[in-house]
Formats: structure tokens, C-alpha cells, sequence
């Protein structure tokens, strides 16, 4: 073989050695992403209770469109029941909006920043709540505190790559150790109160805190669990016809059908609103005002499940088969 051959095969094996090699791309969350849902679990608790935030749509306030998340609170009846109830309805609305890969939330008439997915090891942001709280010495306890992050990582849950921010401990309020960048804190959505700050007996302070990210969705990429708990319990919680915010009495049928879902006792509700989900949790029809009935014909036989809203508050999940 020639020189030339020689030094042409060189350089090519030189180029293949030097050139890096195609990974698997790293996932992204995209924190508005359709159908995001957050389940918190409250810890210290003899009861399984549980928090659901839900991103239910979009609002204006003040100029800015905002998402809507409905955060409601259920119970698990027993251990290993497939009952849940909600002891009461929607508790609250949260509204916020992302700009920039920072999260900003509507508060006393104010966007304040919450999250900022941006911010490196070094970076900090402040973070900003109700100061009710009084300390015994008769200090102000503040209304806000510093948010910065002391380490960045990468950690795969459920085969889903997710970048955390390490925060550094806080004095008054927090955000927890970690913050999963598109998601938000893995141990509480909204900042809290540190039991230890001004040694105050705040409300809920020894078990009554929700402390732990234990699900998460959203139709672009699925369900997370970010604890032991398997797909099914998660997927359970998040989209389980047991899950209701009343005493509904609306109810489907036929069910399974092949074409048409009637609704019942659904007459005195002002605006009904669909979402139907397959069994991978992907977004498969949406349709606003529906009346009675909804046709369903176009989709693939299998199982779906048909979430109603009122006006944007959730009413009750359904899990339906298509034939």
C-alpha cells in the first residue's frame, strides 16, 4: 500500500477517535407543557394525604397571560386502597407564568420570581411570602429570603434524564435541598416557613407540610415518579376515576362504547369542558362547552380516560373503553 493510502487511513481513524461521540439527547421539561400536573405527599402523617396542582389554562392579569393551577388536597382511605376523596374542594389558585426559564407568580397584587431554572452553582434569587408569623422575641419575621444554588446534577427517574438545583440552606424560607429544573422543588411547590427560623410554632409545622414530590406529569413527557411508588400508583393518583373534588353525581355511558359518550346530571353546570387522555397519558381530544354527549368515533379502540371541567375547575375523571 502507498504512503499516501497510509497517511489518508490515518487520518481517518485519527478524525473518528477525535470526533465526539452521538449521545442520547437530554430530555427537556418544559415547565407550561400541556397537562401539567404536580402530587406532593404530605409526610409525618398517619393518613396517605396528598396535594395535586394541576395547570388548568390560561388567564390575563395585569397586562400578562398567566397559566391557572388549581391545587387541591385528597386522602388515600387506608393503605393499598384504591379509594381516594378529596376532603374538600379546590383550596386555592396559584398564577403564574415562565419567561426566560424564570417562574414568576401573581401574588398581593405583584409577579414575584419563584423559580429561576437558569441560576448556576454561585447564582441566587430572592423569594418572597407572607410574613404572619411573629417571633417570641418579639422580631419581625421577614417576608422574604435568598435562594442559591451550591451545586448543579443529573439524575434519571423512571428513565427520564432531570437536571437539580442543590440549594443552600435558608434561614427563614425555602425551597427545599433540590429544585428540578422544569418542574420545580422535589419536597414543596410553593416557599415555606423553616421550622427553626425564629423558633415559631407555625401552622403545620411537624407534620402537616407537604414535603415530598412523589408524581409528576405532563403530555409531552409523561408520568414521573420521583419515589419508590410505581407507574401505576402515580398514574392512579393523577388520572383515576376515584379521584373527585364533590359528591358529583355526573356519570358516562354506555361504557365501553364505539361512538358517542352521553354525560349525566350535568345540566346545571354553566360551562363543561373535556380532556381525553389514552393510556400513556398523551392528549388525545379536547373540546370546550360540550353539552351532553361528546363523539369519540375517530379515536383508536382501547382505554381513555375523560377528565370534566367547569369553567376550568376540575369535576371528575372517567375511565372509559373504546371498542
Amino acid at each position: 500500500m502507498k504512503l499516501k493510502q497510509y497517511v489518508i487511513i490515518s487520518l481517518v481513524l485519527l478524525v473518528g477517535l477525535l470526533t465526539p461521540k452521538n449521545t442520547e439527547a437530554q430530555t427537556t421539561i418544559d415547565w407550561d407543557a400541556p397537562g401539567a400536573t404536580w402530587v406532593y405527599k404530605m409526610i409525618a402523617m398517619t393518613t396517605n394525604h396528598y396535594q395535586v396542582l394541576r395547570m388548568v389554562g390560561d388567564t390575563i392579569i395585569n397586562g400578562q397571560t398567566v397559566k391557572k393551577i388549581d391545587i387541591t388536597e385528597f386522602f388515600i382511605e387506608g393503605y393499598g386502597s384504591d379509594t381516594y376523596t378529596t376532603p374538600e374542594s379546590y383550596l386555592k389558585t396559584e398564577y403564574m407564568y415562565e419567561e426566560n426559564n424564570q417562574i414568576y407568580r401573581y401574588k398581593d397584587d405583584v409577579f414575584l420570581l419563584l423559580y429561576d431554572f437558569s441560576a448556576n452553582v454561585g447564582d441566587s434569587w430572592t423569594i418572597s411570602d407572607n410574613n404572619d408569623y411573629e417571633c417570641p422575641n418579639g422580631g419581625v419575621f421577614p417576608n422574604s429570603d435568598v435562594i442559591t444554588i451550591n451545586e448543579r446534577t443529573m439524575e434519571s427517574f423512571s428513565g427520564i434524564d432531570v437536571e437539580i438545583q442543590h440549594t443552600k440552606p435558608n434561614q427563614f424560607w425555602e425551597l427545599g435541598e433540590q429544585i428540578l429544573v422544569g418542574v420545580g422543588s422535589s419536597s414543596t411547590f410553593l416557599p415555606r416557613p423553616t421550622p427553626w427560623a425564629c423558633q415559631i410554632d407555625f401552622p403545620n409545622d411537624v407534620g402537616g407540610s407537604y414535603e415530598q414530590l412523589v408524581c409528576y406529569f405532563n403530555n409531552e413527557v409523561g408520568h414521573i415518579p420521583f419515589t419508590n411508588n410505581t407507574f401505576e400508583f402515580c398514574y392512579g393518583i393523577i388520572t383515576s376515576d376515584e379521584v373527585v373534588v364533590s359528591e358529583s353525581s355526573i356519570d358516562v355511558f354506555p361504557n365501553p362504547t364505539n361512538n358517542v359518550i352521553y354525560f349525566k346530571n350535568i345540566q346545571d353546570l354553566s360551562r363543561v369542558d373535556i380532556l381525553i387522555h389514552d393510556i400513556e397519558g398523551k392528549l388525545c381530544f379536547r373540546n370546550n362547552n360540550i353539552g351532553d354527549s361528546v363523539n369519540i368515533e375517530n379515536l383508536n379502540k382501547g382505554i381513555y380516560f375523560i377528565s370534566l371541567f367547569d369553567k376550568d375547575n376540575f369535576l371528575k375523571t372517567f375511565k372509559i373503553i373504546k371498542t
